[in-house]
């Protein structure tokens, strides 16, 4: 386990440990390449894909302050603003949404407009923590005993944020991280919600697996990736015991 001085060599390393490797053995590749990463954070993922691929990139986040230390990555460029309301002035070949959708608020809403900014044969990379996942309320970004304690956040509202005491991490001051564990609460993102979704606003799901010990805790807690078994349907029964759930989304036919 590696301990990091800054968000982005975090991100950095997930982009080229986890997701570049995700699209090497999908066989895909971003070469020439429009990239959208929505909640790109400090640019990390986006400078780690840049390190095997020529693309050009727009990063977007609401937060400014992730914006304001983002690194120069080459034919990529960060603005700060909020998904729903920034207009686009084109459509892209690969999407990134990686732990944005459980905090949207408005899961349907986010996946619609993705698909309108999808090229035809174009890509989505999705991962997200489904809420009934043991730590789907993000706990383990409070501190004392109860931030590891599984499933505690089925508690009320209050006695939650309570009990786990958020105080603010590498990349979120205590107040931001409040507001996202509310945001995550209300979203309540499951698998079975966001395939419904998916069918409804025309997205084709092409893989989808999930994890017992997601591939991003190598680096945060130096732990194996644990997939679960290929053969394993991946819905909302399955989300009681995953950490992710990662897919790839091509266009389809909405229902």
């Amino acid at each position: 386990m590696r301990t990091y001085d800054s968000y982005f060599d975090y991100e950095l390393d997930l982009g080229k440990g986890v997701v570049a490797r995700y699209l090497k053995n999908a066989g895909l590749s971003l070469d020439n390449k429009s990239v959208l990463d929505i909640g790109c954070g400090e640019g990390g993922i986006l400078a780690g894909l840049a390190e095997s691929y020529n693309f050009t990139g727009l990063g977007l986040d609401y937060d400014g302050e992730m914006i304001e230390k983002a690194r120069d990555v080459p034919g990529s460029v960060f603005r700060q603003g909020d998904f729903f309301a920034y207009e686009f002035d084109e459509k892209y070949d690969f999407i990134l949404l990686r732990d944005v959708l459980e905090h949207c608020g408005d899961p349907a809403r986010m996946l619609e407009k993705i698909a309108q900014l999808l090229k035809p044969d174009g890509f989505v990379y999705i991962t997200y923590t489904p809420y009934l996942s043991p730590f789907g309320g993000h706990q383990h970004n409070g501190s004392g005993f109860f931030s590891n304690v599984p499933f505690i956040h089925v508690l009320p509202e209050a006695p939650f944020l309570w009990l786990i005491r958020p105080r603010g991490n590498l990349y979120k001051e205590s107040a931001y991280l409040v507001n996202d564990m509310k945001e995550i609460r209300e979203t309540w993102l499951t698998t079975g919600k966001v395939n419904r979704i998916c069918k409804a606003v025309g997205l084709r799901i092409n893989a989808s697996r999930s994890y017992l010990v997601r591939p991003d805790y190598r680096y945060k807690f130096g732990l194996p990736e644990i997939p679960h078994p290929a053969f394993l349907p991946v819905n909302t029964v399955t989300d009681v015991f995953c950490t992710c759930v990662e897919m790839l989304l091509s266009p389809g036919s909405a229902s």
